[in-house]
């Protein structure tokens, strides 16, 4: 998400524009996203298009494969501790990759869960040549200020052209600066 363009509004309120953020059709299916950073949860509903929207919805599920394979990982890594190691021989006791077991098979479920949702996710919604990503294109990323307090709000989005779009809508919420910026508006004059 690094090189994904970002706009901060002033308001709390803001109307979401009728557009796909993945590849800019006509958006009538709403979609709940989550921006995550830290502890905090960020949540917005975005519209996308009929094509956009299952892939968009799904994503967030690899999240719960990763936590799931913690779980899942957990039980053969009590198996071993409690079951196995006290039935092996005091010289593989002795060894460290008898310490190391546990850790590993609970770190191949914890990134081999997620990995193969992500693979299956790659495979069942294959990215078109007009969508921007795969999964969610468009963010709410919280408060526009660095200590989460004021109001105004942030938005990432894969396509500037909807970013544009959410400025074009939102007119009256966007400094003259950023209104310039993203619909060529000139700034007021004095």
């Amino acid at each position: 998400m690094s090189s994904w363009h970002t706009v901060t509004l002033s308001g709390s309120s803001q109307v979401i524009p009728p557009v796909c953020p993945n590849c800019l059709a006509p958006a009538d299916v709403q979609v709940e996203t989550e921006h995550r950073f830290l502890n905090t949860t960020y949540t917005q509903t975005f519209l996308y298009c009929k094509d956009c929207a299952k892939a968009a919805a799904d994503l967030p599920s690899i999240f719960f494969w990763g936590i799931l394979g913690l779980v899942v990982g957990f039980v053969p890594a009590l198996l071993f501790v409690f079951v196995v190691f006290p039935k092996l021989p005091e010289s593989l006791k002795d060894s460290s990759l008898s310490g190391a077991f546990p850790l590993l098979a609970l770190a191949v479920c914890a990134v081999g869960f997620p990995l193969l949702r992500r693979l299956s996710f790659k495979k069942s919604h294959p990215k078109t040549g007009k969508q921007a990503v795969q999964g969610p294109a468009a963010y709410y990323t919280g408060p526009g200020d660095a200590l989460g307090l004021g109001d105004s709000s942030s938005y990432k989005a894969a396509r500037p052209e909807w970013i544009s779009e959410l400025v074009r809508r939102n007119q009256d919420q966007a400094d003259p600066a950023t209104r310039h910026l993203w619909t060529g508006a000139p700034p007021a004059k004095p």
